[in-house]
Parts: structure tokens; C-alpha cells; sequence
């Protein structure tokens, strides 16, 4: 036994040196400007599994693909053939994921529908280690890359994502910190199972439990310690950065349904911080639409009547962002048309601390300009809390059209009613003096022009 596996490593070492040696020599043909040389004498005439075995070795020192695409097998039908032999026997090491990346670019046209269905009947019927799985999984990712491939790899990337198998192989690997592989199944399912759905008779000894990691990372995270979730997460994260082809993740945010958003907002679970950090990575895919913005409204609701004060004020005054530019502007509308309706029943202070600053700068505040006075302003003025203050304060001094776009008896009544107001901090009370010369001046100026 032990001297099969020297005579195993010593072979598996001479053809990563001949590897070595060949991508050296093709380096430097290339420098030399001696493409159309390797084109058309260039070839690797090994049997399958050395060419394997060499694509693995160049892929794992993550060497140049431009110089690795000249590696071109002999018999490419023989080489996918091969790939899909190694599942079967469960020669799947690490690195051979990474391997198929490589050969993608190598033989784009290679039959690769072949290589995914022979993976998919496979592993539907027979068990692997977590760690072979992580492998097949990442290799399906990769070849999504090609576009001729991408709805037969999404085909059986959805199926994987609700048959038990992407559930099973998760919970193996949470249990064993394997957190890359948590990553790669939490990314499948995500992506085409969103609501974590999972069929009823699946054969996976473990997909119930992997469906109920997930459910608690979403719905009870403090079950888990931040430690586990913050690995995952980070994991999670480098893969979306790193690999373009992962949109379908987005397409899964864009299925999440309003209450699940609107759990998310509440207990700060795992999309929640996912969201966060996407967002602060400046992630210009997300473009939500209405199901998140209606749980943004709806929460802020909460916030309001429950007079939250806001934990981790940085981990919520940027979610707007996830939004698409049309859906943002909406939803500050709405938000504006909320607080004018409530404001007679609630104090806004909670809101306003989180979003005060930037419904002023969206410039939809100043379209109602009218009915804020009239329905808004007027009960701010009559409960005389700072924060409110000095939001209405803001609003008259930043958004330049809000004064100009309120009527005349509208204006003149809410100069009477700030004049009126007293008992404030000096700094505010010399504020709302500056704003009462303003509309003075506002005023004397349409008296001028109507004359």
C-alpha cells in the first residue's frame, strides 16, 4: 500500500515538473511573439488522466490562463470522458474544480454538456465527502461562464438548490468549518431557492438539517455564534467579488419576498448582514425593487410607532442603496408620505435619525412642500422636540424650492406659528429666527410682484 502511494507521488511529482517545464517554454514562445508557432505544432499527446493531472498542477500555482489556453489535448471527447470516469471513481482532489476553469478556456467548445449531465445523473444517485462535492459545485459555477452552457448548468444548479443535495452537503460542511463549501451550497440556494424550500421526499440523510442552518442563520442568528456566521459570510463575500458570473445570486435577492426582507431588518440576521456588506463594498448589481422597499417602509413604520431607538445606527442608514435609482426615489416619496400621515400621532425622531438628512437631499420634500407645513410642521412646532427641530430647521435652510413652493396663507400661518414658538436651546432658537426673515422676505417679495 505505501508503495503504491510513493509510486503515486512520484509520478504525480514528474508530471507537475514536465507541466512546469512545458508552461515555461510556451511563456517564452509567446514573449518571442511565436503564437502562430504553438498553434500549429503545439499539442499535449498524453492520456487523459496526465492531462488532467498537468491542467491541475499549472491550476493550482493559479499560473497565467493566457499561456495555459496553448495546452490543448489531442482527443478533447477523451478528456471530458475522462473528467467525468474521475467523479465516478471519486478521484476528485483538490484543485480539480479549479482545473476545470482552466480547461474552459483551453476548449471552450469541448462537449461540456456532456460533462454536466454526467455530473448531475451521478451525484443525484450516489454520495460523496463534502469536500468532492465543493469541487463539482465550483466546477458547475465555472461553466456557467460559458454562455452556449449557462441554462443547461442553470438547470441543474436549480435542482441541486431544492432536491436535498445542496442542503446536505451544507450541513456536512458547516459541521466540519469547512465554510468555503458552506459558501459555495449557500450561494446555490440563494441564487434559485430563495424562499428555502426543499422537497418533501428527499433521499439526503442530512438536507433537513442544512435546510434548518440556513432557516436559523435567517431567522434566530444568535443561535449560532458570530464566529461561524462572520467566516461564512466572508467566504461568501470573496466569491462574489471575485467571480462576475455569480448575477443569478442577485436574481435570488430580487425573489426574497417582503416579510422575509422585513425579518431581516428586524433580527439583523445573516441577509441582513450579507446586505450590509455588499452595499459597503460598493456592489453595483443589487438594484432591488419593491418587495425590499415595501419591508423598508414597513420597518421604518415599526420604528416609528415602537420609538426604537435604533442599535448599530451604521448597519441601517445605508440601505437605500440596495435600491434601483427609480425605486430609491419612490420610496422617499412614499417615506415623505408617511411621516406627513403619522406625524399628528407619533414623534418622527427615530426615522429622522436615520434618514432625516438624506429624504432632505432627495429633493422630494420640497414637491409637498404645502401639506408638510400644513400637516407636518405644524405638530413638530407644537411638541418642541430637538430632533424634530432641528430637522424642520434643516429642511427650510437646505432645500432651496421648499419655501418658495408653499402658498401664500400656508406660509404666512406658519410664520404666526414659529414666532409663537419659545422655550428652545438659544442655538435653535436664533435658527428659527433666521428662518422667519427668511419667509418675511419671501413674502414681501410676492407681495412686490403681485402689485
Amino acid at each position: 500500500m505505501e508503495e503504491r502511494e510513493s509510486k503515486f507521488k512520484r509520478k504525480n511529482t514528474n508530471i507537475q515538473e514536465w507541466a512546469k517545464g512545458a508552461y515555461h517554454v510556451v511563456e517564452g514562445l509567446l514573449k518571442a511573439n511565436m503564437q502562430s508557432v504553438l498553434e500549429e505544432n503545439f499539442q499535449i499527446e498524453r492520456s487523459p488522466d496526465v492531462y488532467i493531472e498537468i491542467i491541475r498542477s499549472l491550476a493550482l500555482e493559479n499560473l497565467d490562463k493566457e499561456v495555459i489556453k496553448y495546452f490543448a489535448p489531442s482527443e478533447p471527447e477523451e478528456i471530458i470522458h475522462a473528467i467525468i470516469e474521475n467523479v465516478k471513481q471519486r478521484k476528485i482532489t483538490e484543485g480539480w474544480a479549479k482545473a476545470i476553469n482552466y480547461m474552459i478556456v483551453i476548449g471552450p467548445n469541448w462537449p461540456w454538456e456532456n460533462f454536466i449531465q454526467g455530473i448531475d445523473t451521478f451525484t443525484r444517485n450516489t454520495a460523496i465527502t463534502f469536500k468532492e462535492w465543493k469541487e463539482v459545485l465550483e466546477a458547475l459555477w465555472y461553466i456557467k461562464q460559458l454562455q452556449e452552457m449557462e441554462s443547461t448548468v442553470n438547470t441543474v444548479l436549480e435542482k441541486i438548490s431544492k432536491d436535498g443535495r445542496a442542503f446536505h452537503y451544507l450541513y456536512e460542511s458547516f459541521n466540519n468549518n469547512d465554510w468555503k463549501t458552506v459558501a459555495w451550497n449557500l450561494m446555490t440556494i440563494l441564487a434559485w431557492n430563495p424562499q428555502i424550500e426543499h422537497y418533501s421526499k428527499s433521499k439526503w440523510n442530512y438536507s433537513i438539517n442544512g435546510q434548518n442552518i440556513i432557516k436559523q442563520l435567517l431567522s434566530n442568528p444568535n443561535n449560532y455564534n458570530n464566529y461561524n456566521k462572520n467566516k461564512i459570510l466572508h467566504v461568501f463575500i470573496t466569491l462574489l467579488k471575485k467571480f462576475s458570473q455569480f448575477k443569478d445570486f442577485y436574481i435570488g435577492l430580487e425573489k426574497i419576498t417582503k416579510s422575509q426582507w422585513l425579518e431581516a431588518l428586524k433580527k439583523q440576521n445573516m441577509i441582513f448582514d450579507l446586505l450590509q456588506i455588499l452595499i459597503s463594498e460598493g456592489t453595483e448589481n443589487l438594484n432591488l425593487k419593491y418587495p425590499f422597499s415595501d419591508a423598508l417602509k414597513k420597518w421604518a413604520g415599526c420604528i416609528i410607532r415602537n420609538n426604537k431607538k435604533i442599535k448599530s445606527f451604521d448597519k441601517y442608514n445605508e440601505l437605500y442603496n440596495a435600491l434601483d435609482e427609480s425605486t430609491q426615489l419612490i420610496f422617499w416619496r412614499d417615506l415623505r408620505n408617511f411621516l406627513i400621515c403619522i406625524s399628528s400621532y407619533y414623534e418622527l425622531s427615530p426615522i429622522l435619525n436615520l434618514y432625516g438628512k438624506k429624504l432632505i437631499s432627495s429633493g422630494v420634500l420640497s414637491e409637498e412642500a404645502d401639506k408638510i407645513i400644513r400637516k407636518g410642521f405644524r405638530n413638530i412646532i407644537e411638541r418642541k422636540i430637538d430632533t424634530e427641530i432641528k430637522w424642520m430647521i434643516d429642511v427650510l435652510k437646505k432645500d432651496g424650492k421648499f419655501i418658495e413652493n408653499i402658498k401664500t396663507p400656508t406660509l404666512k400661518d406658519f410664520l404666526d406659528r414659529l414666532k409663537g414658538l419659545s422655550e428652545l436651546p438659544e442655538d435653535l432658537q436664533e435658527q428659527i429666527k433666521d428662518i422667519e426673515n427668511r419667509i418675511e422676505l419671501e413674502l414681501k417679495k410676492r407681495e412686490e410682484t403681485s402689485d
